[in-house]
């Protein structure tokens, strides 16, 4: 077995005796570079623990957007409404993926706008931790912003259950309060459909994979 997957089983035997959950194995290429890893969950947080083969770390992140929430809570009778809306508004049939394509680009956020960048800069200040990044994403090749991914990384020289389990918990702490300011601040088109759900993790994306968008704040 070579080095990289021999520090993937190593991963694996700090989640499991972290008394984490493994809620899959991840496979995904981002900008050419594949990572394999675990997705896992604390505290009802959906965090990856993934890494490339070419990296001298391993990402442990929570990635959240807007897309892959409105595409994870929608039902049948919304899809059917926003379509029809989009429609409407354009005055010609399209399909159900380009509606929502539509309406996203409607409700995102535009970063160009000062409100935004101000709100952005609010839920910076709650992540005071230097080990700790916090990088925001947007959406397709756009100017609107999607979502953001909080990271941390782990070290397979100093890889142990103690550094793991640090990590998360660092992941796990900040997540949750930056969602809630992300969510408040953004996510308010949400609302309408998200009012009879239940509560579901933080974090997760399953639907989308993405990467860094704007920078956000930087390892000391």
């Amino acid at each position: 077995m070579d080095e990289y997957h021999e520090t993937l089983g190593r991963v694996a035997s700090c989640i499991l005796s972290s008394d984490d959950t493994i809620r899959q194995s991840r496979v995904f290429q981002v900008d050419g570079r594949l990572y394999k890893g675990y997705q896992i969950v604390r505290d009802n947080n959906i965090i990856n623990v993934v890494s490339t083969k070419e990296s001298g770390y391993i990402n442990v992140e929570l990635t959240t957007t807007l897309a892959a929430r409105l595409q994870g809570i929608i039902d049948e009778a919304d899809l059917e409404r926003i379509v029809k809306q989009q429609q409407n508004s354009i005055n010609q049939n399209i399909d159900k993926s380009e509606a929502l394509d539509l309406h996203l680009r409607q409700e995102l956020p535009d970063l160009d706008d000062e409100s935004t960048r101000a709100a952005m800069e609010e839920i910076e200040e709650v992540v005071d931790d230097t080990d700790v990044r916090l990088d925001w994403v947007t959406y397709n090749d756009s100017g609107l912003l999607n979502g953001f991914t909080l990271y941390t990384r782990l070290f397979p020289e100093s890889l142990s259950i103690e550094s793991y389990d640090q990590s998360v918990n660092r992941i796990s702490h900040y997540g949750p309060k930056v969602e809630d300011g992300f969510t408040n601040a953004f996510g308010s088109f949400l609302e309408d459909i998200e009012a009879d759900d239940e509560e579901v993790p933080t974090g997760g994306g399953d639907s989308e994979e993405v990467g860094q968008g704007v920078g956000g704040r930087g390892f000391a």
